[in-house]
C-alpha cells in the first residue's frame, strides 16, 4: 500500500513536472521580443542576440495572427530609404548595416535599427526624439510610418543646427501586415495590438538633375530641368492621379491629371506653365482608386527672385552674363587736382558649370572737351564660384549667398596732370559676394586688391578698390536693372604724390542671362 502510494506521487509530479515545461515552451514560442529596455548596452546586447539567434523568413500568410507575433525580415525587400537632402557626412556617418532588418511586432508598428556615428560635440535629433550617445555612437529603433512621410533629421552643436530629411518609402507590404489591413476604413485589425493607420498616399519631391530642390530661382525658371518624382506604397495599380501646386493662400495655380498609377518622374513644365509669383507653395500627388480619393502628404518650396544665386545644376554648362554700365567718375591726386566725366563700361561674366568662372571687364570715359581728362580701366580674371544657403531670420528666410574669387591682371589709364598720360598695369584678387536679403533683395557688396607681382622689381603701385551695387529685376526675361558706386585708390607711400590717386563711381547697369 505504502509503495503504491509512492508511486502515485512520483508519477503526478512527473506530470505536473511536464505541464510545467510545456506551458514555458508555448509562452517562449508566442510571446514576441519586446524592446521596453532604454539602456543602450541592453538594446545592443539585444539586437547582436536578435541577429546572431534569428535568420530573416519569408512571411508565411497561412499562419494565423497568434501563430506569427514576430518576425525579422531584410528590409531592402520592402523598403527603400530616400534622400531627401543632402546628409553632412562630416557631421555623421550611417553604418552600412544600419537599417538592414525590418521587425514586425503584433505589440507595435514595424521599426528598423539605425546606428552609426555622430561628430564629437554635437547631438542627434530624429523626428521629435532626442537620441543618446555613447561615445559619439549612436543605436536607435526606428518605427517605419506605414505612408511615405519624411523624417526631420537635426545635429546640433558648435553654435548651429544642421537639418536634413529622410524618406522611409514602402515598396511593397509585407504579406503578415496586408491581411491585418481593413479595406474599409484604412486602419489596423485592433485585436492583434497593431493599430497604426496604413494610408494609401503618395509623396512627391521636385529634383533638379538628382538634387532636391525647396528654393526656386525664378528669373532662371527658363533654364530649368525641373522633375518631380513621384514615390507611393504599395504596389498596386490605381484608378487615377493628381498632381497640384497652391500658394500660401491655397489658391490652386498649376495642376495634372491623369488616368493610371502615377509615373515615377514629372516634368515641371507638365505641371507650371506659367511665371509664379513670388510666395511659398505647396505641393502633393493624390491616388484615385475604388471611386476614393487618398490624400498625398504635401511638400514646399519657396519661389524668391535671386537671379543666378543659386547653385543650378539644372542650368546649362556653360554660360554668359553681358552687363552695360553707364555712370559718373571723379578723379584727384595727392595734390589736389581733379576732373570729372561720363564713362560707359562693358562686363561679360563666363561660368563654367556654375562653379569656372571667366570674366572681362572694360571702363573708358566718354569724350570730352578737354583730350587731357582721360580714364580707362581693364580687367581680366579666372576664378571659382561658391555657394551657401540658410535659414536665418534677421537676414531673411531664405538667406541665399554666392561668392565669386578671382585672380586678376588689371590696367589702369589716367592724366595725372603731367606732361604724360600713364598707364598702370598690375595683378589683383577680386572678392565679389552676392546676396539675397529679404526674399528678394539682391546685394552686391565687392572688394578688390592690386599689387604688381610681374615686370618691375617690387611692387611700385598698390590699389584698393571696393564698391556696393543693388540690383532688381525685370521679369521674366531674366534682365536685372543696378545701381551702385565704387571707389578705386592707387598708393604706395614712396610713390610721388602727383601719381597717387583716388576715383569714385558712381554707376547704373543693366545685365541679361543668356
Amino acid at each position: 500500500m505504502k509503495q503504491s502510494a509512492i508511486g502515485l506521487v512520483l508519477i503526478f509530479t512527473v506530470f505536473c513536472h511536464s505541464l510545467c515545461a510545456g506551458s514555458q515552451t508555448d509562452k517562449t514560442d508566442s510571446e514576441p521580443t519586446t524592446w521596453q529596455t532604454t539602456d543602450p548596452e541592453n538594446v545592443r546586447k539585444e539586437l547582436r542576440d536578435i541577429r546572431e539567434s534569428v535568420e530573416p523568413t519569408t512571411p508565411d500568410t497561412e499562419k494565423s495572427p497568434t501563430e506569427s507575433l514576430f518576425e525579422v525580415l531584410q528590409a531592402k525587400d520592402y523598403l527603400e530609404f530616400a534622400q531627401l537632402d543632402k546628409i553632412p557626412t562630416d557631421l555623421i556617418r550611417f553604418d552600412r548595416n544600419s537599417g538592414a532588418l525590418l521587425y514586425l511586432s503584433q505589440a507595435s508598428p514595424p521599426y528598423i535599427f539605425l546606428f552609426g556615428t555622430v561628430k564629437n560635440g554635437y547631438e542627434l535629433q530624429i523626428g521629435v526624439q532626442k537620441v543618446p550617445l555613447t561615445r559619439d555612437k549612436f543605436e536607435v529603433r526606428f518605427e517605419v510610418p506605414l505612408h511615405a512621410s519624411p523624417t526631420p533629421v537635426k545635429l546640433i552643436g558648435g553654435g548651429k543646427i544642421v537639418e536634413f530629411r529622410l524618406l522611409t518609402h514602402w515598396k511593397k507590404i509585407p504579406p503578415t501586415i496586408r491581411f491585418r489591413v481593413k479595406e474599409g476604413n484604412q486602419v489596423m485589425e485592433s485585436a492583434l495590438g497593431f493599430t497604426g493607420g496604413f494610408k494609401k498616399a503618395a509623396f512627391v519631391q521636385l529634383y533638379s538633375r538628382g538634387t532636391p530642390v525647396d528654393i526656386l530661382d525664378l528669373d532662371s525658371q527658363r533654364h530649368a530641368e525641373l522633375t518631380f518624382r513621384i514615390q507611393y506604397s504599395p504596389d498596386e495599380p490605381f484608378d487615377g492621379w493628381r498632381l497640384t501646386i497652391r500658394d500660401s493662400q491655397e489658391r490652386l495655380v498649376g495642376q495634372l491629371r491623369r488616368f493610371g498609377s502615377p509615373p515615377q518622374f514629372v516634368d515641371w513644365r507638365e505641371v507650371a506653365q506659367r511665371v509664379f509669383a513670388r510666395d511659398s507653395y505647396t505641393y502633393r500627388v493624390d491616388l484615385y482608386k475604388d471611386q476614393k480619393l487618398y490624400e498625398g502628404t504635401p511638400n514646399r518650396f519657396e519661389a524668391i527672385e535671386g537671379l543666378s544665386l543659386l547653385e543650378h545644376k539644372y542650368l546649362p554648362g556653360v554660360q554668359l552674363e553681358p552687363k552695360a554700365d553707364i555712370g559718373y567718375y571723379n578723379y584727384s591726386n595727392d595734390m589736389g587736382d581733379s576732373y570729372s566725366n561720363v564713362f560707359v563700361g562693358a562686363d561679360a561674366t563666363f561660368s563654367f558649370s556654375d562653379t569656372f568662372l571667366l570674366k572681362g571687364t572694360a571702363l573708358s570715359s566718354l569724350h570730352s572737351s578737354d583730350p587731357a581728362n582721360i580714364f580707362t580701366f581693364t580687367r581680366a580674371g579666372l576664378g571659382l564660384r561658391f555657394h551657401a544657403t540658410g535659414r536665418n531670420h534677421m537676414l531673411g528666410d531664405p538667406f541665399i549667398m554666392r561668392l565669386d574669387i578671382l585672380l586678376n591682371q588689371c590696367g589702369f589709364t589716367v592724366n595725372p596732370f603731367t606732361s604724360d598720360i600713364r598707364r598702370y598695369v598690375h595683378q589683383s584678387v577680386l572678392l565679389e559676394p552676392h546676396v539675397v536679403l529679404w526674399a528678394y533683395h539682391y546685394f552686391v557688396p565687392w572688394v578688390e586688391f592690386g599689387y604688381r607681382l610681374l615686370g618691375r622689381v617690387g611692387g611700385d603701385q598698390n590699389r584698393i578698390s571696393f564698391g556696393l551695387t543693388y540690383n532688381f529685376f525685370v521679369r521674366p526675361w531674366s534682365l536685372k536693372l543696378g545701381l551702385g558706386f565704387a571707389f578705386d585708390r592707387l598708393f604706395k607711400l614712396d610713390m610721388d604724390p602727383t601719381v597717387r590717386f583716388s576715383i569714385f563711381r558712381t554707376v547704373i547697369s543693366i545685365a541679361f542671362q543668356l
